[in-house]
């Protein structure tokens, strides 16, 4: 005897990535500020807990730390947002 399949039934697949919504999530007051300079091209000035302070372009940033380049030239170096005690856009005198 042959098993008659029901063709009206749809096979249940995995959802690939594509077809998920991303999940997004509000953007913090300081992300914010982040953003804008990021987008602007701006140069940072971070103060550290340890009392160094970097100063440099912002290249990117995500929920955890913040991204400087010092000069053109120069490796990108990632600062944890928990040992910033500030920072501001710098402005050259």
């Amino acid at each position: 005897m042959i098993a008659q399949t029901n063709t009206s039934q749809t096979l249940s697949r995995k959802p690939s990535a594509k077809d998920k919504p991303r999940a997004s999530r509000k953007l913090d007051s300081h992300e914010i500020t982040l953003a804008r300079l990021k987008r602007e091209g701006s140069s940072v000035l971070i103060a550290t807990m340890g009392g160094d302070e970097v100063v440099g372009k912002l290249v990117d940033f995500d929920r955890y730390s913040i991204g400087i380049r010092e000069s053109v030239t120069s490796p990108t170096k990632f600062v944890f947002k928990s040992a910033i005690q500030s920072f501001e856009q710098y402005i050259k005198a």
